[in-house]
């Protein structure tokens, strides 16, 4: 019980920093800006084929390690991925615990229109993924033991209507 209680205390505050973000964005962020959302790369479609097909992740920090390479450049990290294989590019957008930021994503998609790239954030709001679409994001990961069980099912319901993936991750022991 005790661990449990430790999850979810963590799952509240972590999930405490984007809602009140959100609140700002959403203030700031023109709706017709949202209206230009188009549909780009199928994410599913691209791990149809057999064979290796790598997400690499690019990433700043880690919760477990702390600073992983707190300088790096995500756009070059992209081209080496890429230049390398990756089918797929995981790009951490989560300000506070990663050093992530939507940006990213937007440079990696100027640049390789083409990749195909996940969103990592602490999504708990629709919002966010309205966002993550207008910076180029083709998927985005929900985690579910961050949502109840009313938002899990609407977010992972509500990005297909404008053709972003909201693949789950569940983390191990959890139910």
């Amino acid at each position: 019980a005790g661990r449990a209680a430790a999850r979810g205390t963590v799952g509240e505050k972590r999930a405490r920093v984007p809602r009140q973000r959100q609140g700002v964005r959403k203030r700031h962020r023109p709706v017709s800006q949202r209206a230009e959302i188009r549909n780009r790369h199928s994410f599913l479609n691209a791990f149809s084929s057999s064979g290796l097909n790598v997400i690499a992740e690019i990433k700043r920090r880690s919760l477990a390690e702390g600073d992983l390479s707190p300088h790096a450049d995500p756009v070059e990290v992209a081209r080496q991925y890429l230049a390398n294989g990756a089918t797929a590019l995981s790009v951490l957008t989560e300000v506070d615990y990663f050093h992530g930021s939507l940006e990213f994503l937007s440079q990696i998609r100027d640049h390789f229109a083409e990749s195909l790239l996940l969103m990592k954030d602490f999504i708990v709001d629709e919002y966010q993924l309205f966002d993550g679409r207008l910076h180029g994001a083709d998927a985005a990961l929900l985690i579910a033991s961050l949502l109840d069980e009313a938002d899990l099912p609407r977010l992972s319901a509500f990005p297909r209507t404008f053709g972003i993936l909201p693949p789950v991750g569940v983390p191990a022991g959890w139910r």
